[in-house]
């Protein structure tokens, strides 16, 4: 899986940040299939509480929701942490975190420190829905989602991929090996997070902020931000003005898998941009906003325990299987949240000027990525949103052609079996038409699946068909049956 959206790893970190995170391979163990009945009991428990106490949240809050916002957020906290706990978020780790100089967090401290208001702007990074409702039980903010254009040569660019490996297929697999190393040339101008001159930049296509509430803001995990919206559109800087609450930004735009923080937007406002790039701090006087950055952290999944973030949405429903996969897994889950203490932020008086602030770019979008990175222990990347929108738009597209051969050789293979037998005497013919179309099925299904069926990605961005030496070295039994598919499609090409 990872050898096919290769293109969307970070090429100094080799981070990848979109692929739904797994188990390390060999963690595989017994006791999984021993709580698989304790699974399913707790999973339909689960569901069911899950559904009795979102319905009687919904109710209270249509109706004594609307006498004011303390009311609100009191619910949300209640309600909030009984759904956490019923899922299996048992325990949620909070700390409040001082850095020294060199960033690494080792000072925890009174959370307390930790208290924005109305007209704050607060900073967090994005993984799953999760995320969403644990910030909605914390602080009842105002989240806004972005609102950008559409990127007109990328449409033209995915269009044009879609036709091609269609034609691919069509074609065979000589046709698809010299297409494909075509298509490789071009792949870093796509995948070097918008720096070509052909793409629009992100601040660029970003055109405003919609208010949007916790619920759908959580039906927004997974997804990228909207070209279209039905309500208006506003700068940040009028939404802090008539926020009756702290103002919540996830910076990424996008969600990630928790293993690195995706490349930071320039969202803040332009004022406080200026004024940080010029002086290295933003001190505008009593009455100003705060800016505060905090961060959410994710436990590695493991053999029996499935990933909490979501990095790739679940259509139609999402995120919905995905809340129903977490309540059926029989285990529990953890959270750590961090917040970054008061006077460590950029607009704090106490803070200590960047004297480089100047000789950046964009300085304090860069300063917010470093005391994240630091807070969170998560390496930065290269890749942004702009990425996040061309790897799900080759990541459903390869699982529609997944699913439509999967589809093809079923048919093939109940047409083997199946059929009127009589008639299958008589002619003979039906058993093997079908085992000559699961055949090349099969042969199409080796060679158009995967974008990198002849050719695998090489340091330096060299590119080299695999032989048949490269199939004894793989140790696996499906290692050796996908290099099989691809070293005969080298032979007969």
């Amino acid at each position: 899986m990872a050898e096919r959206f290769s293109r969307f790893r970070d090429a100094g970190t080799g981070i990848q940040v979109f692929l739904p995170p797994v188990p390390p391979v060999g963690s595989t163990s017994p006791l999984h299939l021993i709580l698989l009945p304790v699974g399913l009991l707790a999973g339909v428990l689960r569901t069911l509480l899950v559904i009795i106490f979102s319905l009687l949240w919904l109710t209270l809050n249509l109706t004594i929701g609307h006498f004011g916002r303390p009311i609100r957020s009191t619910l949300h906290a209640a309600f909030g942490r009984i759904l956490l706990f019923i899922i299996g978020f048992t325990w949620i780790t909070e700390e409040t975190v001082s850095l020294k100089a060199r960033g690494r967090a080792n000072q925890s401290q009174n959370l307390a420190t930790f208290s924005p208001k109305k007209g704050d702007v607060i900073l967090c990074n994005w993984s799953s829905w999760i995320d969403v409702l644990v910030l909605t039980i914390k602080f009842n903010p105002v989240f806004v989602r972005p609102v950008v254009k559409p990127n007109a040569n990328d449409a033209a660019s995915n269009d044009g991929n879609t036709s091609s490996n269609a034609n691919n297929r069509r074609k065979g697999a000589a046709a698809r090996g010299q297409q494909h190393a075509q298509m490789k040339v071009e792949s870093p101008k796509s995948s070097s997070g918008g720096n070509s001159a052909s793409q629009i930049s992100g601040e660029e296509r970003l055109v405003g902020w919609n208010e949007v509430s916790f619920p759908l803001m959580m039906l927004e995990s997974g997804l990228c931000p909207p070209t279209r919206s039905t309500g208006s559109k506003s700068s940040l800087e009028e939404v802090i003005k008539k926020a009756d609450g702290p103002i919540l930004v996830f910076p990424e735009l996008v969600t990630s898998n928790n293993r690195g923080l995706l490349r930071f937007e320039s969202i803040l406002p332009h004022s406080w941009r200026s004024l940080f790039k010029a002086t290295g701090a933003i001190r505008i006087g009593q009455g100003q906003s705060n800016l505060f950055i905090m961060s959410i952290k994710h436990e590695a999944p493991t053999a029996i325990t499935p990933s909490t973030t979501l990095s790739v949405p679940f259509p139609p429903f999402s995120p919905l299987p995905h809340l129903v996969r977490l309540c059926f897994s029989p285990s529990f889950y953890a959270l750590s949240v961090r917040y970054l203490a008061e006077q460590e932020s950029p607009t704090h008086p106490n803070f200590i000027a960047d004297p480089n602030a100047v000789q950046r770019v964009n300085a304090l979008t860069d300063k917010c990525a470093d005391l994240m990175s630091s807070l969170c222990r998560l390496r930065r990347t290269d890749l942004g949103w702009q990425d996040k929108e061309n790897f799900l738009g080759m990541y459903q597209t390869h699982f529609n052609l997944l699913n439509q051969n999967i589809f093809i050789m079923g048919n093939c293979l109940s047409g083997m079996k199946g059929g009127n037998s009589k008639e299958m005497k008589r002619t003979g013919t039906n058993r093997s038409n079908g085992a000559n179309e699961l055949q090349r099925t099969t042969s199409s299904f080796q060679g158009s699946v995967s974008d990198a069926v002849r050719y695998s990605d090489r340091p330096g961005g060299a590119q080299k068909p695999l032989t048949a030496s490269d199939l004894h070295k793989s140790k696996t039994l499906e290692e050796r049956l996908k290099k099989a598919g691809k070293v005969n499609d080298a032979s007969r090409a």
